[in-house]
């Protein structure tokens, strides 16, 4: 999905991954796509990091080793792709190719939504309306929006709707004031109109990372850093359809970066996973925290789950306080700042008995990066297990969107007991199975998620990238029927820095609807945004 960020160098030295210009297919993790490959640096030694000493993995010495996750690896085998396109309908329109930026399809049951850059950088919604079939039935009308995108790939667009159908957008925001539209119910992009402030006397100046979340019921909520990486706080909103205006959540703040009982000096920021609404009935929630922009000091990974986003627990039960500081909490991992914590690397799954699974990466005692999976136990007490002996060390370090070779997803149980962990590693699909102690049981190529009609590029500009974003109306509670996804292609990112030369016409944003030829619907790798920065 992105370019390489440097040869693995084998025993002996570390691969320092640093940001490069990258063609990602949709996820951030950037894995297997053309891109600039600088050169590795070398270290013979790691400096030693600071904190508290990370569990010995339990399951190190007992499975044999999975794949080595080395490009060109023979372990890696990949299978036949498993979905195809059926519909490729009118383009929605030209999109911005100049780096890339994130944008957002969603369906519902009656309206197909799309937010976009145009060739000009400016904000536009899409929207054509779906009728009982889970089909279009109208062409695409849009709607310009006063926000012009500058050359910052951090500020995607997004959107979801509310219990009375109303559209809410927002996006282009890096540190900056918060952007916001809100149609009347209904969804009419047509009544999209700017809301300067969502909550008053609520820090909303320096904006990043937008999120809408939807309850089972429907409630509709928006959570935002502000701040900077390193130093930023969370802030979460809820939406009231009767008054047409969102609230506070909580007195104050989701996470509170400024200090901790064991450095009250001390100044971080979370890196939160999107919650996973869970079989329990509860949504989980995966953070690291961070101390600078640079991706080597995210530390200590933490849990917390939820019904209402007010009272939140630990795994066993434990009510925890708001809001979430540095070290406090529910830790999973209490993984040192240069442990190899990278944020978006970590996955909620569950097992057998709807346990939580939490999948992740960091370091092992060699410096070479891994898999492991992590569970609490009957004492709420957690527990971690090293997954792969991958003789591969990295070093993660710099500051912009990086480009990873490998991803993780959550846990599923398997009937017979096993647990199945999909992962990539340099675009290849696998599935490491193990047993309920997390031994190693088997390995598995897994198809590609989208066929080469998608993947493959039509540009004439040799660095170009597809792009494929999914459908956030699974997400959101919908059920569209159908899998459609959104295609593009740009250049890579850029450091967020302009370019002398690009598309200046932009390329064709398609909805492509997908379908499994052996029944079904494909299943997306998830979408994250590992080693994205700042």
């Amino acid at each position: 999905m992105g370019a390489s960020a440097g040869r693995v160098r084998r025993r002996g030295a570390r691969q320092h991954v640093r940001p490069v210009v990258a063609a990602t297919l949709g996820l951030a993790l950037l894995v297997g796509c053309t891109g600039s490959e600088p050169s590795p640096t070398a270290t013979t030694d790691r400096p030693e990091a600071s904190g508290p000493p990370t569990p010995t993995a339990s399951a190190i010495e007992r499975f044999p080793a999975p794949a080595q996750c080395t490009a060109g690896s023979p372990g890696l085998k990949a299978a036949a792709t498993s979905s195809t396109v059926v519909d490729r309908s009118e383009d929605v329109g030209r999109t911005w190719a100049g780096m890339y930026v994130g944008q957002s399809l969603l369906t519902t049951e009656t309206d197909q939504y799309v937010a976009y850059y145009d060739p000009d950088r400016v904000m536009t919604i899409a929207q054509r309306k779906i009728g009982v079939n889970g089909l279009p039935v109208s062409g695409w009308t849009h709607r310009a929006l006063d926000s012009t995108l500058g050359w910052d790939s951090h500020n995607y667009v997004t959107l979801a709707v509310d219990r009375d159908n109303a559209l809410h957008v927002s996006g282009n925001m890096h540190g900056t004031p918060l952007e916001y539209f809100r149609t009347q119910p209904g969804g009419n992009i047509d009544t999209l109109a700017r809301v300067p402030t969502m909550v008053e006397n609520t820090p909303e100046d320096r904006v990043t990372y937008p999120v809408f979340l939807r309850q089972g019921n429907g409630g509709l909520f928006f959570y935002y850093r502000d701040g900077g990486s390193g130093d930023g706080s969370t802030f979460m909103n809820r939406y009231d359809e009767k008054s047409k205006s969102w609230s506070s959540v909580v007195d104050g703040q989701l996470f509170d970066g400024n200090g901790s009982t064991q450095d009250p000096h001390g100044d971080w920021n979370a890196y939160q996973t999107q919650p996973t609404f869970g079989p329990d009935g509860f949504f989980h929630m995966l953070w690291v925290w961070r101390d600078t922009p640079d991706v080597a000091t995210n530390s200590v990974l933490t849990y917390a789950r939820t019904k209402d986003f007010v009272q939140w627990y630990a795994a066993d039960g434990t009510p925890l306080t708001l809001p979430f500081r540095h070290g406090e909490g529910d830790v999973v991992d209490p993984v040192p700042s240069g442990g190899g914590l990278v944020n978006g690397l970590q996955a909620i799954g569950f097992g057998s008995r709807n346990r939580v699974v939490v999948t992740y990466s960091k370091y092992d005692a060699h410096g070479n990066v891994q898999l492991w999976a992590a569970e609490p136990d009957e004492g709420g007490d957690w527990r971690t297990h090293q997954l792969t002996t991958w003789d591969n060390p990295m070093e993660f370090e710099g500051t912009g969107t990086l480009s990873i070779p490998f991803g993780v997803a959550g846990a599923e149980a398997n009937d017979d007991g096993t647990l199945s962990i999909e992962y990539s590693c340099h675009g290849a699909r696998q599935t490491l199975t193990v047993d309920e102690s997390f031994a190693f049981v088997s390995q598995s190529g897994r198809a590609p998620v989208y066929p080469r009609a998608l993947t493959d590029v039509r540009g004439n500009d040799p660095a170009l990238g597809a792009r494929v974003a999914v459908d956030l109306g699974e997400s959101y509670g919908f059920d569209p029927k159908h899998t459609y996804v959104l295609r593009w292609e740009t250049l890579g990112t850029n450091h967020d820095e302009p370019r002398e030369t690009w598309p200046k016409d932009g390329t064709a944003l398609t909805v492509a609807l997908l379908e499994d030829p052996r029944g079904g619907s494909p299943k997306p790798f998830p979408e994250t945004h590992g080693g994205q920065n700042g």
